[in-house]
């Protein structure tokens, strides 16, 4: 999740999005209804043109937003399967994210397929982990930032990446990666940032 700071006296437009889990293209999805004698319907829900279009729509009204991924872009259909991450990494840049962190899911299939996804992600969308040390993954390490100021219009805004610590115990990140408490990440990137106001 990414967590943020800003002026209190200025408006600020965040949009959030997580769980996408390789779901570029819409899903059918069945909704029941409650007190209805239909019993349930089927919606097509999600897919990355949908999504564009209307973030499109919100960007014309929200002035200078700031758009974060919390993590789990990878696993759930087959483009991750048959491309792991490289379909992903094309798509997102679409959606004009401003950052990203790593759900545990970004881990499934080890460091080094996540470390291919960053290498192909555009400069300009901030990988944000603040409580993961990377510092033996360098292809990691070398694109990933604890916290970061972005501009939103005439503001300033921090924001800082955690990933659930239980992430070695429920996939795959490999030894040379160490999950610290988020709280405590969470302290460490808020002092970094009240020394940048």
């Amino acid at each position: 999740t990414a967590c943020l700071w800003a002026a209190p006296e200025r408006a600020l437009t965040l949009f959030h999005l997580n769980d996408t889990h390789s779901h570029l293209d819409p899903t059918p999805i069945q909704i029941t209804l409650s007190n209805s004698r239909e019993g349930s319907v089927w919606v097509d829900a999600g897919g990355y043109a949908r999504l564009a279009a209307r973030l499109t729509e919100l960007r014309r009204d929200s002035g200078a937003p700031l758009f974060f991924h919390a993590g789990d872009f990878f696993s759930g259909t087959l483009y991750f399967t048959e491309y792991l991450g490289a379909v992903d990494a094309e798509t997102l840049p679409l959606l004009k994210l401003s950052g990203f962190t790593f759900g545990n899911h970004e881990f499934d299939r080890g460091p080094k397929i996540l470390g291919d996804f960053l290498a192909r992600f555009p400069k300009g969308i901030v990988p944000l982990s603040a409580n993961i040390d990377l510092s033996k993954e360098s292809t990691l390490a070398s694109r990933t930032h604890p916290w970061w100021i972005f501009s939103a219009g005439k503001l300033r805004v921090g924001a800082f990446g955690l990933t659930t610590p239980s992430t070695p115990g429920i996939s795959s990140p490999g030894p040379n990666l160490t999950f610290h408490t988020a709280s405590n990440a969470a302290v460490r990137a808020l002092e970094a940032l009240s020394r940048e106001k």
